[in-house]
């Protein structure tokens, strides 16, 4: 598992036991700080002496998409059967390997990655389930993420493209977003499983959180109304054609061409395709409202 901190050792602590707990499966950590000041580098050293532990040299990445994609560059992987992430702060159900490991390799119908809902929890005691598991759309890695990145877990051969493109290239979007698209883009397949697998702590320090309340609601029309939102979108579009599988190649350009463009026209098409961008209809509906009135700049 390859797992980012900064500053977290809060709950860090109860992070690590719930992976090195997991049921049925061999598990190994692999960290990386980014220049944490409060005690998590000397909780991490203490660690360290488990074998089951690797910490990596400490650095200064800026935000934890950049630690990972550290992470993602320079953990040595060789000899798993698969390669997961999580963050520093939630607490994964003991189950949570071995269901996912078991549909990466199911003979019947394996799949190359899984992801899953969340069970979101806060410090008063209540908890909402975080769905993501709605049916896959077209093009929907081009506009959303698979999940959370702490619920990933990839093939080898998945991880091995995500890397590659990193060796070359790093862009600025989310980690879990950009794995998301390479490998949906590569015509690989991903499953999301509805049964939360990690339960998702919410607080001030969350880099992202639930999808509740006003606070991310303006977050994310910010994000929107500033650029970012596409700017991302063109990210993963680039991203995912430098991996693309033949049959998928073509659209993803002419796709590419419509985002860039950002013309009256090309929103009205964008505008009628919204069903294939979202899982969520609510999503698609909000898309759809950007595009029909431009809202993305």
């Amino acid at each position: 598992m390859l797992l980012a901190t900064h500053d977290g050792e809060r709950y860090l602590h109860e992070q690590i036991a719930s992976i090195l707990n997991q049921e049925g499966v061999d598990v190994h950590v692999v960290i990386s700080d980014d220049a944490s000041t409060d005690g998590t580098w000397q909780l991490l050293q203490e660690a360290a002496s488990d074998d089951r532990i690797t910490v990596l040299p400490q650095g200064r990445f800026g935000s934890a998409q950049h630690n990972f994609y550290r992470l993602i560059r320079c953990a040595d992987v060789t000899g798993f059967d698969a390669i997961g992430f999580s963050d520093q702060d939630d607490i994964w159900e003991p189950w949570k390997l071995k269901v996912h490991l078991g549909a990466l390799l199911d003979t019947a119908s394996p799949v190359d990655a899984v992801s899953s809902d969340v069970m979101a929890f806060r410090e008063d005691g209540t908890t909402s389930v975080v769905r993501k598991s709605r049916p896959q759309r077209r093009f929907d890695y081009i506009f959303e993420s698979g999940g959370p990145g702490s619920t990933f877990l990839l093939s080898p051969s998945s991880f091995s493209i995500v890397s590659g493109q990193l060796q070359s290239d790093e862009p600025d979007m989310a980690h879990d977003w950009l794995i998301y698209a390479l490998i949906r883009a590569s015509g690989r397949r991903w499953h999301i499983d509805g049964q939360p697998s990690v339960r998702y702590r919410q607080h001030d320090a969350n880099v992202l959180g639930e999808s509740r309340g006003l606070r991310p609601i303006l977050q994310r029309l910010g994000q929107i109304r500033s650029g970012r939102f596409r700017m991302d979108v063109m990210e993963a579009l680039t991203s995912a054609l430098s991996v693309a599988d033949p049959t998928i190649r073509p659209s993803l350009e002419q796709l590419l061409v419509e985002v860039q463009s950002n013309s009256v026209g090309s929103r009205s098409r964008l505008l009628g395709r919204a069903r294939e961008f979202r899982r969520s209809p609510r999503d698609r509906a909000a898309l759809g409202i950007i595009f029909a009135f431009n809202l993305w700049n």
